[in-house]
């Protein structure tokens, strides 16, 4: 199945659980999902999570509760899956990395092409390898230091923390520009400017397809 599949069969079978067991699955999925954000292959987690929701629905058939049977708590239960699930290589945490920074770097781009008018495009060399490599850094403190260590205490400070880090982005890409816009700066022609920004944006539509298919 794929990775999409896997997210509906979960939500489809979790619905199924009673108070007790979904609450003990819901803290199990956050912290596994949590812990292993960008370390573990995705699918993996997945596939493990959705495993063990069968099993635990299966002992729910028989009346059983999800700490009795598993016999540990959901986070000692997280922590002992992900030592049996494959990691991502080293190449597929700098994929995601590069994607990130990739992304940010093409909207930035995007952005700031004058769609509707003949005005040139003022580009600064500068601004976007100081851009660039803050949004790396920034991807990999968020996934394998504040993610791991903070995310998984609690939904709500998932959310706070994804919040933060979009906020985080869209501050960088002002601040890069208010500090180094003005720098190295030169003019692309507005047509050309249009021109670069389509082709562009067929290469990143093809880079996400591509790259959410292999996660």
């Amino acid at each position: 199945m794929t990775e999409e599949t896997y997210r509906e069969k979960i939500l489809e079978i979790e619905e199924k659980l009673t108070a007790d067991n979904r609450q003990y699955f819901d803290a199990f999925y956050e912290k596994i999902l949590a812990k292993g954000a960008i370390k573990y292959k995705e699918k993996a987690m997945l596939e493990t999570v959705y495993n063990l929701l069968l099993d635990l629905l299966d002992a729910q058939v028989g009346r059983q509760k999800a700490r009795v049977y598993f016999g540990v708590s959901s986070d000692e239960l997280a922590e002992n899956m992900l030592k049996k699930m494959p990691k991502s290589s080293p190449a597929e945490i700098r994929g995601i990395l590069y994607y990130v920074a990739g992304s940010a770097l093409f909207w930035q781009f995007f952005g700031n092409i004058n769609w509707f008018s003949n005005q040139p495009v003022a580009i600064s060399w500068v601004e976007y390898l100081v851009g660039g490599l803050v949004y790396v850094l920034a991807a990999y403190i968020f996934f394998t230091v504040v993610i791991k260590n903070i995310a998984g205490k609690s939904t709500m400070m998932t959310y706070l923390i994804g919040g933060g880090f979009f906020i985080f982005i869209i501050g960088t890409f002002v601040l890069t520009q208010l500090l180094f816009g003005h720098i190295q700066v030169f003019y692309i022609n507005a047509w050309l400017a249009k021109l670069i920004g389509m082709i562009l944006a067929i290469g990143y539509g093809l880079w996400t397809y591509g790259f959410s298919k292999d996660k």
